[in-house]
């Protein structure tokens, strides 16, 4: 069945097109131009906005001459101030204009000291959390996590947490998310072989502090597909961006809403579906989540990964997440 899937895979490249940068030399700091087009939820109906409790309130799709620009795996947000990590390493920032205009942008090599920049194994950053003085970046292969700080310049330290060192590397730390009450979550893109379970690791504190304790919990995705991303919503629950892959559809989404409560538990993590890309829809490898609120409202923002292919594109959308049902009165 791999052998098949890989097949599949190998062929939709050769026919669609292959990576527009399949050999990049290590990052550099580049100043860029970002062009941003508008797109709509659905192509051939402008008008429809919905995909189950999201509402789209603006999207683009952005592009850029540089070579360097692409790939981008996580993503945070921050005001109109934009930050994204990819494949090979880099860092992307740049300021979002309420026109959707992407000004400022540049592209940075995340430190020297978080793993060689001429090695793509050893700079295939995957996941982002900003924490009070600085970021964790989470590299895949051998499942390192660094800390660097505020300003991307420095790498803090570098830790390789022994409840990952039996992760395969395809099951590197994919997604992270730190939670208001200062755990971080770590989630497995895989799942070891012969269940569905995702590896997913709560820590108490910092990563690097000996004092930290780890909880070792899994996580069940939608049937077929893999955690990308997460984001704690303001009311504490958890958002998780899942991805799949076919050959019909290429690449689908689904996100899922899980409640923190259910992390104090062995049991394995699940939640409910409120969103899905998948056609007639816009769809592509979304690989980013962040969230952010506008006047009291919740804004869920998700953006993909092209992966350098000449198919696939960076898209940025940017939803209203609808509120949260009352909970039923009480009318003993």
């Amino acid at each position: 069945m791999r052998f098949l899937r890989t097949l599949a895979a190998l062929l939709l490249i050769y026919v669609m097109g292959g990576p527009r940068s399949s050999s990049l030399t290590p990052i550099f700091v580049e100043r860029v131009t970002i062009v941003s087009v508008p797109v709509a939820l659905q192509p051939d109906d402008p008008a429809r906005t919905r995909a189950g409790q999201l509402t789209l309130l603006a999207g683009w799709k952005l592009s850029s001459q540089s070579s360097q620009f692409g790939g981008w795996s996580a993503l945070d947000i921050d005001d109109d101030r934009v930050t994204a990590i990819g494949d090979y390493g880099s860092v992307l920032r740049f300021r979002l204009t309420r026109f959707g205009r992407a000004v400022d942008a540049r592209i940075d090599p995340l430190p020297a000291g978080c793993g060689r920049a001429d090695d793509k194994r050893q700079r295939d950053s995957e996941s982002l959390a900003r924490v009070p003085d600085g970021w964790w970046v989470g590299f895949e292969v051998d499942n390192r996590l660094c800390k660097v700080t505020p300003d991307f310049i420095q790498a803090k330290t570098v830790v390789h947490p022994q409840s990952m060192a039996r992760w395969h590397h395809a099951n590197g730390p994919e997604a992270m998310v730190p939670l208001a009450d200062g755990r971080l979550l770590v989630f497995a893109e895989r799942a070891p072989k012969g269940t569905a379970l995702r590896p997913l690791l709560v820590f108490d504190g910092d990563p690097a502090d000996a004092r930290t304790k780890v909880m070792a919990r899994s996580y069940v995705p939608p049937i077929g597909y893999s955690p990308t991303d997460a984001a704690q919503l303001p009311d504490g629950r958890i958002l998780v961006l899942n991805r799949r892959f076919g050959v019909a559809d290429r690449f689908t989404s689904a996100l899922v809403v899980i409640d923190a409560g259910a992390l104090d538990s062995d049991k394995p993590v699940s939640g409910t579906i409120v969103a899905g890309l998948a056609p007639p829809t816009l769809h592509d490898n979304f690989e980013g989540l962040a969230v952010t609120v506008e006047d009291g409202r919740p804004i869920v923002w998700m953006l993909s990964d092209d992966n350098f292919m000449s198919w696939q594109g960076t898209y940025l959308l940017k939803f209203a997440l609808d509120p949260k049902p009352l909970a039923p009165a009480n009318n003993r």
